[in-house]
């Protein structure tokens, strides 16, 4: 959510954000970050796991920064944004960033 938190929402009042990660520590900083940017009350944030969201129609954007780099089963990868497909509002959008893992290094298979 860290570039999420920078954007300029003055006009924007009904914009809330929704910061989902398995890792407590990055939820942690996302939630401060959202107070040192007056945000706090426009976030919320939900420990859970990607492919196991239990959000439906729920969302009008999706993002995700770089997950698939985690992921080398292209199964898995598909079975996740259906799932991102699931959580969106009808007609919601859903914005990818797609990483590639550094030379050298193996994707983590979950």
């Amino acid at each position: 959510m860290d570039d999420l938190l920078d954007l300029d929402y003055s006009g924007h009042g009904a914009v809330q954000l929704t910061g989902i990660d398995l890792d407590p520590e990055s939820l942690y900083h996302a939630n401060e970050k959202a107070k040192r940017v007056g945000m706090a009350n426009r976030c919320r944030f939900s420990q859970q796991n990607a492919w196991e969201l239990k959000e439906k129609n729920a969302f009008d954007v999706i993002t995700s920064n770089g997950l698939n780099m985690y992921e080398s089963d292209p199964d898995r990868l598909v079975a996740l944004y259906r799932r991102f497909f699931e959580a969106l509002k009808p007609g919601g959008t859903l914005l990818l960033s797609f990483l590639t893992p550094p030379p050298g290094k193996e994707r983590a298979h979950r």
